[in-house]
């Protein structure tokens, strides 16, 4: 990840800004590669995830914010690093994220956007892949917006739609290393989704086989994380 390093490089005591940042784990990442004396505001649009996400980030300079990633509530200019990690998926209307990111950068600022892709898998990521299409299919069932997982040049035609600044855009694809990914997954989908499925309808039936095609093409073809690409650009001071 040395790419990183040198993106984040020279930006002294930079106020930090993460979009749609869950438990704040992108946040604890990113403390790797950005200056000890950042300040993070790490906002979601939902607040229940605080509680755990302040435990998990103690030690960092954090604060969270409930918010709209499509309509930010801060002031143009008020961020030196503005970032999202795989959440795009989850906005309806991405381009106006990614709009609003650049709104809120400095003039010399970092705009980075870290998101899944689909395309140029093994058979290992495609489960990734296909379980999160089952994931977003079930979430749409229920009333929540997810669509399924980007290809690497749609995500590059929306960074660049978003930005209104016209420079070259920079990426970097990124293969996340294995881990125990595939008995977790395995024991998501054959032990914990009850509550999701209780949810469907006369639709369960259906929802629970194609759970049962996609444990049996993990068990056949291993679980590795897909990979993800970084898409960033430095807003012209």
């Amino acid at each position: 990840m040395e790419f990183l390093k040198n993106i984040f490089k020279g930006y002294e005591s930079p106020e930090v800004l993460d979009i749609a940042t869950g438990t704040g784990g992108f946040c604890i990442f990113l403390s790797e590669f950005i200056e000890a004396d950042a300040h993070y505001t790490g906002l979601d649009s939902e607040d229940r995830l605080f509680p755990f996400a302040e435990k998990q980030t103690q030690g960092l300079n954090i604060s969270f914010e409930k918010g709209d990633a499509m309509a930010l509530p801060f002031d143009d200019a008020s961020f030196d690093i503005v970032t999202m990690a795989n959440s795009l998926h989850h906005i309806l209307e991405p381009v106006k994220a990614v709009s609003e990111m650049w709104r809120v950068l400095r003039p010399g600022g970092i705009c980075l956007l870290m998101e899944m892709t689909r395309d140029d898998q093994h058979a290992a990521q495609i489960s990734h892949v296909n379980f999160h299409h089952f994931s977003a299919e079930m979430d749409r069932e229920i009333g929540r917006y997810h669509r399924e997982t980007y290809t690497k040049n749609e995500l590059i035609s929306i960074f660049e739609e978003g930005i209104t600044q016209k420079t070259q855009t920079e990426f970097v694809v990124w293969d996340i290393p294995p881990d125990q990914e595939k008995a977790k997954h395995l024991d998501m989908l054959r032990n914990r989704l009850e509550p999701m499925f209780s949810k469907m309808g006369d639709k369960r039936t259906c929802f629970e086989k194609k759970r049962d095609e996609l444990v049996a093409y993990i068990e056949e073809n291993g679980f590795k994380p897909c990979s993800s690409l970084f898409l960033w650009c430095a807003k012209q001071a």
